[in-house]
């Protein structure tokens, strides 16, 4: 963090007058020596800019007191000195919206702004008039202000968009021979060795926030590059691992090649066990292999419903088409599916392909896109997954269903 010093610091009970004395008098002797002086008032709307070089009759601001402490200067000058010359005169200029006005001559269009070649700042056209005295001030300044340009805001009556500007000079001249020896001897002294060292700090300084603005921009640049290439990386590596999980045409891995003489294995059906119309279902789900016990069984059902439709009984549908989760105890079933989601969720490849219908190629596809779209929030979205068809799913989830049940 920086460390701002002030050579002054004034509170809200400072008066004008020492606002003057501490911050103004002590540079207005320089003018006399062949210096400019500067006094810039500057802060937001409403902060008493136009207060503090102002004032008001009982308290004079800035200007005022500035200007008479000049002619002050000047006459005790005039006396010590014999044969020096002194004029003082006044420009008053505002800037507005980007425009030059001359105030001294209200009627003057927006006047240009130029640069000699000492890049002095010129303002051709800009009316001076010469001043006697500070009566003689006081009577081309109050009408020059009110030629300022009037545009209310929110916080104040004058636009904050008006800036007002005072030239105060002072052409000090001798008419002896003497003028070219004080001006080299004023010279000298200005450039004496502090003055050298001084400019050579400065040449110093201005090289060194070039040389630290050239490395930002390096910096910046190299960054900037530096972006680009890990959002190609990052653009790669996604469009790698979507091709990866989601290309059909995969072979299958850790899976020998099928031949003529040997027969594929077949995965085991676990079919439900059937129950006839009389018999009421218990409350826990037996599961038992095909027989021939379960065949006679199955026929057996069948005969009865076909002899209750002759008989004119109701005509119902073939067993195994009956709604199975109907038959099977809801709490019996709600667990056995927060299992199989939490497999879905939790499950290493290997406890993947320990699911009733899901082989390697169908358990790499979950573990994809559960690292894409992250854990299964209910079962139904194991349906995404390529290649399970809403048919296929319910076969995968009676058969695992079942299967859990019979453990």
């Amino acid at each position: 963090m920086t460390d701002l010093r002030f050579d002054v610091f004034h509170g809200e009970q400072t008066t004008q007058q020492e606002v003057f004395l501490t911050s103004v008098k002590p540079i207005l002797p320089h003018i006399l020596n062949g210096q400019n002086a500067s006094v810039f008032a500057y802060g937001p709307t409403g902060a008493g800019k136009t207060h503090t070089m102002l004032g008001s009759q009982e308290q004079p601001g800035v200007i005022t007191r500035a200007v008479k402490e000049v002619f002050k200067l000047v006459k005790a000058q005039e006396k010590d000195l014999d044969g020096w010359e002194y004029s003082v005169g006044m420009s008053y200029l505002e800037i507005y919206n980007e425009k030059v006005l001359d105030l001294l001559s209200p009627g003057s269009q927006d006047l240009p702004i130029r640069e000699d070649k000492d890049r002095n700042i010129l303002i051709p056209g800009l009316t001076h008039t010469p001043l006697s005295s500070f009566t003689d001030f006081d009577t081309h300044f109050i009408p020059a202000s009110l030629n300022r340009t009037t545009a209310s805001t929110k916080l104040n009556q004058r636009s904050s968009r008006s800036h007002a500007i005072l030239l105060i000079k002072t052409m000090i001249c001798s008419p002896d021979s003497s003028v070219l020896e004080r001006l080299l001897a004023l010279e000298k002294m200005m450039m004496g060795s502090a003055e050298r060292e001084r400019l050579d700090l400065l040449k110093t300084v201005a090289q060194s926030r070039k040389e630290i603005q050239m490395l930002k921009e390096k910096q910046k640049e190299l960054e900037d590059k530096a972006n680009v290439l890990n959002k190609q990386n990052e653009t790669i590596e996604k469009e790698s691992k979507d091709a990866l999980l989601f290309k059909t045409d995969l072979p299958l891995l850790h899976r020998k090649p099928s031949t003529a003489s040997k027969p594929r294995k077949q995965q085991a059906v676990v079919t439900p066990l059937q129950v006839s119309q009389v018999q009421p279902l218990q409350q826990c789900a037996v599961v038992c292999k095909p027989s021939q016990f379960l065949d006679k069984k199955k026929k057996r059902i069948q005969t009865e419903v076909g002899q209750g439709k002759e008989n004119g009984g109701v005509d119902r549908p073939p067993a195994d088409e009956v709604n199975w989760e109907s038959h099977l105890d809801s709490a019996l079933l709600e667990q056995s599916r927060k299992k199989i989601l939490q497999t879905l969720n939790a499950g290493s490849l290997k406890d993947l392909k320990s699911l009733q219908l899901i082989g390697d190629k169908k358990a790499k596809l979950i573990m994809g896109w559960r690292e894409i779209h992250g854990d299964f929030t209910q079962v139904e979205d194991l349906k995404q997954i390529e290649g399970i068809t809403a048919k296929r799913f319910s076969s995968f989830i009676k058969a695992n269903i079942l299967s859990s049940m019979g453990k």
